[in-house]
């Protein structure tokens, strides 16, 4: 997984890291168990995204902490209001996330739609 957090304290501080266990991983960091979060804890999660492989996350981890990546995450994953990251997308209610997020709309149900066999 690929996630993005920021400080609770300082926060147009963010960090963008990968891990395998994002509840264990974000424990860490509000521990200060990692050396460039440790000043700024503690941290709440702000986005995460799962890759069918490790390589492919790594890749887009790399990517975000690129120029152009930190473009894509300001455009596309994370807004900035007033110089401050806001979470763009919803999460879901069941993740480590500090805000009560609603969960998902279910689609609208559509009586014309015939399934086939």
């Amino acid at each position: 997984m690929v996630y993005i957090i920021q400080s609770i304290n300082f926060p147009k501080n963010t960090y963008i890291g990968y891990t395998t266990n994002i509840n264990k991983r974000l424990q860490k960091h509000n521990q200060g168990g990692s050396y460039h979060t440790s000043k700024y804890k503690p941290w709440k999660l702000l986005y995460f995204s799962a890759f069918a492989t490790k390589k492919l996350a790594l890749d887009f981890e790399k990517y975000l902490k690129s120029s152009s990546g930190k473009a894509f995450t300001r455009k596309r994953l994370i807004g900035v209001k007033k110089g401050i990251p806001q979470p763009l997308l919803p999460m879901h209610p069941h993740t480590p996330h500090t805000d009560d997020v609603p969960p998902p709309a279910k689609p609208p149900h559509n009586p014309s739609y015939i399934g086939r066999a």
